[in-house]
This record gives structure tokens, C-alpha cells and sequence, in this order.
């Protein structure tokens, strides 16, 4: 994919201006990378059955206790080594542009569309129910050609709805009717844009809420209510929702008002 891009690039060199999409399956599982990829995380020596298809449930389901630890560690080693090869690869895309002279006129974008459960509270695979930090916190990184505010990191409640916005922006083009995400430029020239107090989504019949207080997570018809307290439990391991019902009904609230509606519940 990302030789296919770099490929596309030069005939987009030629016809500026252009927008290059590459979308590339991995870190998806199936992760198997070649093995010196996975030789600079886990035992080079290695030659057991690869962990490169985790099951999508508990993790007790499937693993002993005996098991669980030393096949969580190798999955965590097979995903490290597929995203560093995927790393490699967006090199070699990022190099022809800058070879190309591309560099200093050209937006880049990267953004992923969700990230996968390596044991994380008890748990492996893509779980609808269990929509915290390591399966919804995607990378979303931002390349200004001048070079505004690089290697900086921002607290924004950013989502992947205003990718789409915050591009055209950059590139002088008018927002598009019905787009309702937020242009984030203004954040590369140390202002604010447009204020979000809170970031929501969902996955199946599963939805979520966040705020910089606040994660809230239900069903989407309202029900198995959790609430967790991000000053106090970062890691979300404490359960609220009895202590805090007005915060709770507040949340799902609104996430309802801003989906225009209840949001449905899908049969399988």
C-alpha cells in the first residue's frame, strides 16, 4: 500500500494541487510480520504457535491462569512488531514526498480507526462493552508544513469527524454541507476552535461519553450504566454510576441529543 502511494505521488507532483489517501489494514490482526520485526520485542529464538489471532472475549474464557501471561506477552510482542513494520512502510511514503520536494506545501494526516484489547481489563479483541482508552484513544497526528506546533500534543476532545474540516481548512477550501466536525487549524496557531465539552461514539449496541471529568459508558438504549471519575481513577477501574445518577443521565442526555435520537439497537 504505502509502495502503491509513494508510487501516486509522482503523478501527483506533476498535478498539484492533489489529495492522496493511503489506507492500509495493518496493525489488523493477523499480525504476522516478518520475524525480525518481532525479534526486536520477544524471544528471538521463538518458535512456539504465534497468538496472531486473539479472540474477541474474556480473556479467562480462553487462557488458564498458567497460560493467560505468557500469551498475553506474545501478543503484545506480534502487535508491537506489526506496528513497527507498518512504521516502516509510512516511512517510505513520507520519504518520496519529501524527495519529491513535496514537504514544504503538503498536509499530512494520520489517524486510525480504533485499537484492540491485549488483556486490558481482562480482555482481549474489539468487546462493543468496553470502550475505554485502549480500544477508542486513536493516534490523530497533524503535520503543518510550516511546521507550526510540532511535536506538541493538545488536550482537545478531538474526533476522527473533524479530520475532514480541519483538512479542507488547510487547504483553502470551504467546509462541505453537512459536515459537523471541528476545524482544528486554529489549535497549530495557539488558538482555540470551536469549544467541545464533551467527545462521544460508540461500537454495535455499545456508546460512550467523555469529558475532561467524566467517562461514561452504557448500552444504547441506556442500560449497564458506567461511570467512572477521570480526576480520581484514570484508569477507570471504579465503577460510579450509583453514586452520580443526575451526572449519568446528564451524559447519555446529551450524547442522545447530538445523534438525533436514541441510538438503535442492532440485531446480529
Amino acid at each position: 500500500m504505502f509502495t502503491a502511494g509513494a508510487k501516486a505521488l509522482e503523478a501527483a507532483a506533476a498535478h498539484q494541487p492533489f489529495a492522496l489517501v493511503a489506507d492500509t489494514f495493518e496493525p489488523h490482526e493477523p499480525w504476522t510480520p516478518p520475524r525480525s520485526y518481532i525479534a526486536l520485542y520477544g524471544d528471538a529464538k521463538y518458535r512456539g504457535a504465534e497468538p496472531c489471532m486473539g479472540r474477541y472475549a474474556r480473556v479467562s474464557e480462553w487462557l488458564s491462569g498458567e497460560r493467560a501471561g505468557p500469551v498475553l506477552d506474545r501478543m503484545h510482542h506480534l502487535y508491537a512488531a506489526e506496528i513497527t513494520m507498518t512504521d516502516r512502510w509510512l516511512g517510505v511514503l513520507v520519504a518520496r514526498l519529501r524527495e519529491l520536494g513535496l514537504e514544504s506545501n503538503t498536509v499530512i494526516a494520520l489517524v486510525a480507526d480504533h485499537g484492540y484489547l491485549l488483556g486490558d481489563y481482562g480482555w482481549t479483541g474489539k468487546i462493543s462493552s468496553m470502550l475505554h482508552p485502549p480500544l477508542i484513544h486513536v493516534p490523530f497526528i497533524l503535520v503543518d508544513p510550516a511546521r507550526r506546533k510540532a511535536g506538541q500534543a493538545s488536550a482537545y476532545l478531538a474526533q476522527s469527524h473533524d479530520l475532514g474540516p480541519t483538512l479542507l481548512a488547510m487547504a483553502g477550501v470551504g467546509r462541505l454541507r453537512g459536515m459537523d466536525g471541528v476545524d482544528l487549524s486554529p489549535l497549530l496557531g495557539g488558538a482555540k476552535p470551536s469549544t467541545r465539552s464533551l467527545a462521544y461514539g460508540g461500537y454495535s449496541n455499545w456508546l460512550y461519553a467523555r469529558t475532561d471529568r467524566w467517562a461514561f459508558v452504557s448500552e444504547n438504549r441506556g442500560r449497564g450504566r458506567r461511570l467512572y471519575d477521570l480526576a480520581r481513577d484514570p484508569g477507570e477501574g471504579h465503577n460510579l454510576a450509583r453514586r452520580h445518577p443526575r451526572v449519568i443521565d446528564e451524559l447519555y442526555g446529551e450524547v442522545v441529543r447530538r445523534a438525533g435520537g436514541r441510538p438503535p439497537i442492532y440485531r446480529s
